[in-house]
């Protein structure tokens, strides 16, 4: 019996624990936009910017997805649909805000190893891009981050 013991804990020293790793994506939407107004509520054959996206979310890889908005529209939208909801910050609405500000913020509320952002504004994003880059980086050692 002790022996047998001793090579099940011999085997488990030996092995590689793979880290899981927590992978968020947050996905900004402001209820208005300065340059192109009502970009994030125009129609695309039919259906809205922001729909055309969030739609898709479902089928990528990510442990949990938030919609950052401080649009009424949108939240209903997202509880209709179970997506997580950010109530945006008045400071982060501003123009003089950034997508950084936002993942610096989001970082402190949120607990994960990978954080991505999604721009509605690019509705001809592939699900399977989305995934492939979701790989890219919880395989690299090298990179922390990635761009479309």
């Amino acid at each position: 019996m002790q022996k047998s013991r001793w090579n099940i804990l011999e085997i488990l020293k030996n092995v590689k624990i793979k880290k899981i790793m927590k992978t968020v994506l947050i996905v900004p939407i402001k209820k208005k936009s300065e340059r192109v107004k009502g970009k994030n509520f125009k129609k695309i054959n039919g259906t809205k910017l922001y729909e055309i996206t969030l739609k898709k979310l479902k089928k990528c890889n990510f442990d949990k997805v938030y919609v950052d908005t401080d649009s009424e529209e949108i939240k209903k939208y997202c509880r209709r649909n179970k997506i997580n909801i950010i109530n945006r910050l008045t400071r982060l609405s501003k123009n003089t805000a950034n997508g950084n500000d936002l993942l610096n913020y989001h970082s402190k509320i949120i607990d994960a190893d990978l954080y991505f952002q999604l721009f509605i504004t690019a509705p001809l994003l592939k699900i399977s891009t989305i995934n492939k880059c979701v790989e890219i980086l919880k395989k690299s050692k090298k990179h922390d981050s990635i761009l479309t």
